[in-house]
């Protein structure tokens, strides 16, 4: 099928107020009024406040509000705030402010003043009693059963008192993995670890300005990747009507996951309520890098059963993942961790089983395949080991094991319809010479290399989750059209991918669509 716009390189709709400096972001608006707020964060990792003093901080000169957990909604939520389901529950443990740290940079306190420099000394003059309680800081840790309970006893969570969160082992079970183990030629059983990650976006993850109307109705300018997520959860957590909450998504520096959730926005909603004035929360990097979600690390017990002929008889693994002192998308990241260990390859016994860990620790979430390479690097670094045990080429454990066309996955039950991973390992192998360079003697210090693997990937959350999103288009008298639409960009361009695909489909030029900014 040939195309006139769809697949042809055009100039990307933002591009010009982009090189121009132009674009405007969060960061770069200022509303009449507009008041600066600053969050004073926990220096404990694991402490309860005894004590909060708040009183010098409001006297100060040019300070219009400080709120502490006594001034908040007693509301839980969870910031990651996809819709809860059967299969992987996604337990509501945060506050907007707590009585309670949870990690070192846990926010206590927030101040709004006319300017940055009076918000900061502001918290300065904040004064906490706390009394510190034990702490435990990775994995292992939380198994030795050190540290101290970080969430109370709730429905939600598998084990409070033992800080798991949630476990999985439904629906990731096929067959019988012992019966699979005693058929084998070789049994290999191996441990891998992942370590947590970062995003760095342009633009610093967040920074998010409320104000109210005189109807009461909240505007929220916000820095995220989902505008109607962000709605939903500023409705929950300040008790409002869903239909009160306008939140508006203007340019956003990156993403990668990290603006996948609410992080400041209840917190300058609550500022602006006090004050009746505009407020602005603006985190710097090091705030970001506190406040905002990083990689889930991950450690891995991985036992295989296979023949001397490279066929799997069964794949076990059992895995932790810490998601640090709140949950947010952790029981979501084992759940789908689940699933990859499960579908990468066709097994006849197959046991899966994930467990979501709490730690004293910044927050685990969204980052850049939502999970994927923890565990591919696990998995396939097993598989090259299993490689190497049988003395026989990596390449051909993958190939003899891998999924196929009109085969049945097994986590959903649903027909394989198309499947090129074969072609594509073969035509990789042969792009970069892997029969030729691999197992080459070398001298010297330096030693080069040839490697492999493969990975799957989902887009969308059936058949657990229903994700949708649509779009509005606007006829205009001179032919041009509006488009609406809830799909954001983060600068990966995809409101000039969609604005290609309007026009191909309508048959108008590229120039005569016009994009409107994302928001509810």
């Amino acid at each position: 099928m040939s195309f006139n716009i769809i697949g042809k390189s055009v100039v990307k709709k933002d591009a010009l107020e982009k090189v121009k400096g132009k674009a405007v972001y969060t960061g770069d608006m200022k509303l009449p009024g507009m008041l600066v707020a600053k969050v004073l964060r926990s220096p404990h990792a694991h402490a309860e406040i005894v004590k909060i003093d708040t009183s010098k901080a409001k006297a100060l000169p040019g300070v219009k509000a400080v709120i502490t957990f006594e001034d908040t909604p007693k509301i839980k939520y969870n910031m990651a705030g996809f819709p809860p389901s059967g299969v992987f529950p996604l337990p509501e443990d945060q506050y907007i402010l707590s009585e309670k740290t949870r990690f070192v940079g846990d926010g206590i306190a927030a101040v709004a003043a006319v300017d940055e420099d009076t918000a900061k000394e502001a918290l300065k003059l904040i004064e906490v009693e706390y009394r510190v309680l034990p702490a435990v800081f990775d994995i292992e840790s939380v198994l030795n059963g050190e540290g101290s309970q970080i969430h109370d006893e709730s429905p939600e969570l598998f084990d409070a008192k033992s800080n798991l969160v949630t476990q999985f082992t439904q629906p990731f079970v096929v067959g019988d993995v012992e019966k699979g183990f005693a058929e084998a030629d070789l049994v290999l059983e191996e441990t891998y670890s992942t370590h947590k990650v970062y995003h760095c976006s342009l633009e610093p993850c967040s920074v998010s300005i409320a104000s109210y109307d005189d109807s009461g109705r909240l505007t929220v300018w916000s820095s995220t990747q989902m505008p109607y997520l962000v709605r939903r959860l500023l409705a929950q957590s300040l008790d409002m009507p869903i239909g009160m909450v306008r939140v508006i998504k203007p340019n956003v520096g990156g993403a990668f996951g990290s603006r996948l959730g609410m992080v400041n926005e209840p917190l300058a909603a609550l500022l602006a309520k006090i004050t009746k004035a505009p407020v602005k929360v603006e985190y710097d990097r090091e705030e970001s890098f506190l406040a905002s979600e990083g990689r889930h690390p991950g450690l891995y017990k991985i036992k295989t059963g296979i023949k001397k002929d490279g066929i799997f008889t069964a794949r076990q693994l059992i895995g932790w993942f810490d998601t640090g002192a709140y949950a947010t998308h952790g029981p979501s990241q084992a759940a789908v961790q689940g699933a990859w260990f499960v579908g990468m390859y066709k097994c006849p016994n197959v046991n899966y089983q994930g467990t979501t860990v709490y730690t004293n620790t910044p927050l685990s979430g969204a980052y850049r395949g939502y999970g994927n390479p923890q565990i591919v690097f696990a998995v396939e670094s097993h598989n090259d080991s299993l490689a190497e045990k049988l003395g026989i080429d990596p390449l051909e454990i993958r190939l003899k094991n891998h999924p196929c066309e009109g085969e049945i996955w097994p986590w959903t039950g649903w027909h394989i319809e198309s499947c090129g991973l074969e072609e594509a390992i073969e035509r990789g192998a042969k792009a970069i010479g892997w029969k030729e360079k691999r197992g080459v003697s070398q001298d010297g210090k330096i030693k080069r290399g040839v490697g492999m693997a493969y990975m799957m990937h989902v887009s969308g959350a059936r058949p657990i989750l229903h994700e949708n999103a649509g779009a509005f288009i606007k006829m205009n008298e001179d032919g041009s059209v509006n488009v609406i639409t809830g799909s954001t960009d983060v600068g990966q361009g995809s409101t000039t991918t969609l604005a290609q695909i309007v026009a191909e489909e309508l048959g108008i030029s590229y120039e005569d669509v016009h994009m409107s900014v994302a928001g509810t």
